[in-house]
């Protein structure tokens, strides 16, 4: 049965929407909702996910559609939904508030509430009928004991906002040892049979991969480097790479990385991009150029607008059910394939009864060489038969009924894909790469610049043009910034790092903390919440300090700005006797600790060869270290001017302000480099 549409119904969030007909009268984050709660004297219900979540539809399913819980909901609650890809810094407080009830969180994230947003008991995802318990349970403690829930909510709010309370504490003078100690930390959590961290559920972790790489490319670390690639090559080749169509999903149920979460995330694809770039001029495998390229393609034919933004997910499901749309029966494939089902049945390990749920998803254990040897011919036969294989599964599965698609466009987000662009055409030298990533830096401009400011996401309206809600977090800046610096080393064109550092000094003012190097997560001009985060643990998604400060050095050393560059220092030692407890939670932090501990070269290539000699260094050099030019004698940066050579090529390999002898070629540099 329809019903009438509740309040969402004038949302953009996507996820919002989804639930704009349920018979709760759900309403968005706002004063309005909360000055109904305390008009009312009723709990709030802060109820928080987004479109690809897929325990958020069965939850809605469950519970949110059936008039029995819409009534009870109704009658003792004011019902807020929460988009938290739109606004993070709700769904940061109200997800420590349950870590802190439960000891863990996740998505759909239900929290209780007093009226003025104050939390008093939340959880994940409840079925039905252990919902109704809750909805019954707390509304009567509420009417019955309403001083000892709000003494219960005081206390859980002071407990939140002492969270981002670091106590002073000595920190160690930083150098290579202390690095080598975190790097020993974070390696006992190797898996070194499936590579990746820990057990299932498996995530990616960028920011972990970055450290291991250049921490192994700088101390050439055999363990380091050997994990690292363990690592890509399983991801590359389990369930939760998508064979067909190319990209990454959200993360593995399984130890092996076969059996993924299906849900695709724009922030995933454009970091892995970015790592599998470095990975590839480090170790430059045909693998990695193919993942780099088809996971491109994807983004590109799937997640991109038409004006050059990139959208933020697809779901996990289909037609109600998780990864209907990725996986295949066995009867399928040999209808689809004749003689070639065999080759891909091999390949992929399909199985009659299936690999999974009775159904299969398309995986490999074995290299292609062994799959051909095995199947008795030639590897080159081989790869043009799964080619064409490959092709046909594709065309027959775009004709299925499509996974949702989130088409918000959210800052932060884009900038990860174009910072992972900009890694790729530094690797691959693809004209294509640059393009995509300019087109998507003019249309942040276009649509979400307001000046040095951002805002958080835009939405395209039918006619085309765009809307800007919220102002942007600190992780949409820092994001940005990485972005504007790749398109300067793509580019050594000077425009992209003046606008960075233009965006940077407002950051400093707007998310500034007097009495702390760190920053808050949302700019003093926002509407206040119960409490003022700042994010500095890295999971997933690099935390938005550690982002900062590595774009603050970045920055600083390009700029010659010494007060930028110690103030990355300060925040990396304000947070290390944490990081070194716990680095699998600081991992950006680490990579920014072998920043400052490891004297990182300033490379300048100069003269009317500058472009070629960057190509021929970025093929052949990774490490800690920045890549400077000065193709034509007006650039302007501190460390490029004069030495622009109109006769002749020249690279200078710089470290603490001190300049190497010019050299004429790539090869002559990189011996300076130890190489």
């Amino acid at each position: 049965m329809a019903h009438p549409p509740n309040a969402l119904a004038a949302a953009t969030s996507p996820y919002l929407l989804q639930h704009a007909h349920n018979p709760v009268a759900w309403q968005p984050w706002g004063d309005a909702a909360l000055a109904q709660a305390r008009q009312e004297g009723k709990l709030l219900i802060v109820s928080i996910g987004y479109s690809a979540c897929h325990w958020c539809h069965v939850m809605e399913r469950e519970s949110f559609e059936d008039p029995e819980v819409a009534a009870l909901m109704n009658a003792h609650y004011v019902s807020i939904k929460v988009d938290r890809e739109e606004r993070p810094d709700v769904d940061q407080i109200y997800m420590d508030a349950v870590q802190l009830m439960q000891g863990h969180g996740g998505w759909p994230l239900n929290c209780i509430c007093l009226p003025d947003g104050r939390p008093l008991f939340g959880g994940t995802y409840f079925p039905r009928q252990r919902w109704l318990e809750v909805l019954q349970g707390v509304a009567a403690f509420w009417q019955q004991d309403p001083e000892k829930a709000e003494g219960y909510a005081a206390d859980l709010t002071q407990a939140i906002r002492e969270l981002d309370h670091i106590a002073p504490a000595a920190a160690p003078a930083l150098s290579p040892a202390e690095v080598d100690k975190l790097f020993v930390h974070l390696g006992q959590r190797f898996d070194a049979h499936n590579g990746g961290v820990g057990q299932a559920p498996k995530f990616p972790v960028p920011s972990t991969w970055r450290f291991v790489l250049a921490y192994g490319a700088h101390r050439q670390s055999v363990l380091a480097l050997g994990a690292l690639h363990h690592t890509l090559a399983a991801m590359a080749a389990g369930g939760i790479y998508d064979h067909l169509g190319g990209g990454f999903a959200r993360y593995a149920t399984d130890p092996q990385w076969r059996v993924p979460h299906f849900e695709k995330m724009l922030y995933d694809n454009g970091q892995l991009v970015g790592l599998y770039a470095l990975a590839y001029r480090q170790r430059p495998q045909p693998r990695y150029a193919e993942v780099i390229r088809q996971t491109v393609a994807f983004v590109a034919r799937e997640l991109r607008s038409p004006e050059g933004g990139f959208y933020s997910a697809l779901d996990a499901d289909s037609e109600g059910v998780e990864g209907k749309f990725y996986t295949w029966s066995a009867a399928e494939i040999e209808r689809l394939l004749g003689p070639r089902a065999g080759l891909v049945k091999a390949t992929y390990h399909v199985r009659e009864e299936g690999n999974w749920e009775h159904t299969n998803i398309l995986f490999t254990t074995e290299s292609p060489e062994a799959l051909a040897q095995q199947l008795g011919i030639a590897p080159e036969h081989y790869h043009a038969e799964l080619a064409q294989a490959q092709a046909i599964l594709f065309e027959a599965r775009a004709q299925r009924i499509r996974p949702g698609l989130d088409d918000k466009l959210l800052t932060g987000w884009n900038g990860l894909m174009t910072a992972g662009l900009a890694e790729a055409y530094l690797a691959l030298r693809d004209p294509e790469l640059l393009a995509l990533a300019q087109a998507n830096d003019a249309f942040v401009e276009a649509h979400l610049a307001q000046g040095p400011a951002l805002r958080r996401t835009a939405k395209r309206a039918p006619e085309g043009t765009y809307r800007a809600f919220f102002n942007a977090y600190l992780e949409d800046y820092a994001a940005n910034l990485h972005a504007l610096i790749g398109l300067y080393q793509c580019t050594f064109d000077e425009r992209y790092l003046a606008r960075a550092a233009e965006r940077l000094g407002y950051v400093l003012t707007a998310f500034a903390d007097p009495e702390s190097p760190l920053l808050h997560f949302t700019p003093g001009d926002d509407a206040p919440l119960i409490a003022r985060r700042k994010e500095y643990h890295d999971s997933v998604l690099p935390s938005s300090n550690a982002s900062l400060a590595h774009a603050l050095r970045t920055l600083g050393l390009y700029l010659d700005r010494a007060d930028w560059v110690a103030r990355a220092e300060a925040m990396l030692l304000a947070i290390w006797p944490q990081l070194e407890r716990y680095p699998a939670s600081f991992a950006h932090w680490c990579e920014l600790a072998l920043r400052h501990t490891c004297e990182e070269p300033e490379i300048v290539v100069a003269g009317p060869e500058a472009p070629a000699l960057a190509q021929e260094l970025t093929r052949r050099y990774w490490g800690p270290g920045l890549l400077s030019g000065a193709p034509t004698p007006d650039h302007r940066l501190p460390l490029v001017v004069g030495k622009y050579a109109a006769a002749t090529p020249q690279v200078f390999v710089c470290r603490g302000k001190t300049c190497r002898l010019p050299v004429a070629t790539a090869q002559e540099a990189l011996a300076q480099l130890g190489l």
